[in-house]
């Protein structure tokens, strides 16, 4: 039985929107295990399971924190993020455009931070951007450069900044006069 040519046409073109499909949806399950891993204390898995061997963090420009390569983000990560007794990353709206073997996302993210155990609210709450290129590798989709913006001064949501702490990113849209 030979296919019409307008059917094989139309079932090429649901293979390339369902890859697509995949695709995003694989890149979304990476930043959600970003999430996840830095939340239960698994730092330096996060190096391996979201970036390439050679991935570029630019978290923190201005205070020298721009990890290069897996071992440097797993120490960065190791090191910055063993200050705080827990975190909780909350991972929000998320835009991925894929074009091949690359691709390019921007994730919203609110972040908060304690440094105690006590009771009481966060100590530090960011509101921030991820902006990522992302290579699919043997592994899967992998962050290969990463740009975090913030929103606002300090991408303070609550609390007050550790002046010990690196500042994060840059702000993403700038100062506002509204």
């Amino acid at each position: 039985m030979q296919i019409p040519p307008d059917l094989a046409e139309q079932l090429a073109d649901l293979d390339r929107e369902l890859r697509a499909l995949r695709d995003r949806e694989e890149i979304r399950q990476v930043l959600d295990s970003y999430a996840f891993l830095l939340d239960t204390a698994r730092w330096r898995d996060v190096a391996e399971a979201v970036f390439t061997e050679d991935a570029v963090d630019h978290h923190s420009p201005a205070m020298g924190a721009e990890p290069r390569g897996r071992a440097e983000i797993a120490d960065f990560l190791d090191r910055t993020m063993r200050g705080f007794a827990g975190s909780q990353h909350l991972m929000g709206n998320s835009r991925v455009d894929v074009d091949g073997d690359t691709a390019h996302s921007r994730t919203y993210a609110v972040c908060a931070h304690w440094r105690t155990d006590g009771p009481g609210p966060a100590d530090l709450t960011v509101a921030v951007a991820y902006d990522d290129t992302w290579q699919r590798t043997p592994e899967g989709w992998r962050i290969s450069e990463r740009w975090v913006h913030t929103f606002g001064p300090n991408a303070l949501v609550s609390g007050t900044r550790d002046p010990a702490l690196p500042r994060l990113g840059s702000d993403l849209y700038g100062a506002r006069d509204r």
